[in-house]
């Protein structure tokens, strides 16, 4: 089906529509949660060996075996997660780096604040060198 239009705009506004019409048909929607405390390293074998703790921590079972399993899950989850961020270094450095800071704990900048600031004072400052309103 083609349909004659006027101008490129409204070919592109046309197809457009098609594709989001199809995409919000078809295609299956998923939300996934994500919790700001929640480390990238996080997989769902880890998830599931906390959850096996804390029922066996209620029944009062013996923890040790699975206190171990957890630990060494985690060191592998944390292992893989920084050879995926390494591996980023010939491709995405800039990602990577941001990466590591996050692995590292290092806070992001606040350049905006910074900047709000400097404003602010430039502002006070310029005040003086304004002429006077009659």
């Amino acid at each position: 089906m083609l349909i004659e239009l006027d101008s490129f705009d409204q070919t592109v506004t046309v197809v457009s529509n098609y594709l989001q019409f199809y995409i919000e048909s078809l295609v299956p929607i998923k939300q996934l949660r994500v919790y700001p405390n929640t480390h990238p390293w996080m997989t769902n074998q880890v998830k599931n060996l906390l959850k096996e703790k804390q029922l066996l921590r209620e029944t009062n079972k013996n923890l040790r075996t699975i206190n171990a399993t957890i630990r060494s899950e985690i060191q592998t989850a944390k292992r893989r997660y920084k050879d995926k961020v390494m591996s980023k270094a010939t491709t995405n450095p800039k990602e990577m780096w941001r990466d590591v800071k996050l692995m590292m704990g290092c806070a992001e900048s606040e350049a905006n604040y910074r900047n709000a600031v400097a404003d602010d004072l430039n502002g006070f400052f310029c005040r003086f060198e304004r002429p006077k309103q009659a």
